[in-house]
């Protein structure tokens, strides 16, 4: 009788064990979901972020606006504006340019600019791109064997002194497809896109990209990006 006992309170105790595995297994699938879709928020392409340029210790931020707006606006003491225009495509701890977008502010990147000390509430001064260009971007026309099918051949020269840094993608005429050609790649990221509101998809897309260690090397430059600020750094 005592051993008859026994068995049903062990019995009792392991259905409670076993009662308790769905909860947690609960709990433990929230917690999975919860880092993937944070993982998936913070490494999410593109992100648009705003340039700040270190420089002999101070931190002067880019406005795209062009020179002669911000001289003016600095003129008449008066904050020039500043809009994220930069577009960072995020791998894990890798960082990537889109190569279009890099044309514009390339020659922040190679210190061919201008830089406006004007103390601000959060930098030292703003930085613009100055009159003369750091890079020569063209686009060809390239015929195939194919009647009626044509490559659009987009031709980026980033330049440094004497040296140049040629950045060659195609895309085809009829399809649309991508190919990278030199120094780029075609990279798939994370893109979130909200279809309709309260809706939000998560889906994997190639992009031509140029890895921005490539820069920092042709360029000589230490470069550090902040996802939560959105803000390229770059130390001169």
């Amino acid at each position: 009788m005592q051993n008859a006992t026994t068995s049903q309170k062990q019995i009792k105790k392991r259905s409670k064990i076993v009662g308790w595995i769905p909860f947690f297994a609960i709990i433990l699938l929230g917690f999975g979901i919860f880092f993937l879709v944070k993982s998936l928020l913070s490494d999410s392409s593109p992100q648009m972020a705003n340039i700040v340029v270190k420089k002999n210790g101070k931190s002067y931020i880019y406005s795209n606006m062009g020179k002669f707006i911000v001289e003016n606006a600095i003129k008449n003491k008066r904050s020039p504006a500043v809009i994220a225009t930069t577009l960072i495509y995020k791998d894990e701890d890798e960082i990537f340019l889109d190569p279009i977008n890099l044309s514009n502010f390339s020659s922040v990147l190679s210190g061919n600019c201008k830089y406006y000390d004007y103390k601000d509430v959060s930098v030292d001064g703003y930085v613009t791109q100055d009159s003369m260009s750091t890079n020569n971007l063209k686009t060809l026309i390239i015929s195939t064997k194919q009647i009626g099918i044509q490559l659009i051949e987009n031709l980026l020269i980033l330049e440094n002194g004497k040296k140049k840094f040629p950045i060659i993608w195609s895309v085809n005429s009829s399809t649309g497809e991508k190919t990278a050609v030199k120094n780029c790649e075609k990279h798939a990221f994370y893109v979130k896109s909200n279809p309709y509101p309260g809706k939000t998809v998560f889906s994997s897309t190639d992009f031509i990209v140029v890895n921005l260690s490539k820069i920092d090397r042709y360029f000589n430059l230490k470069t550090n990006y902040n996802s939560d600020e959105k803000i390229l750094y770059i130390e001169q």
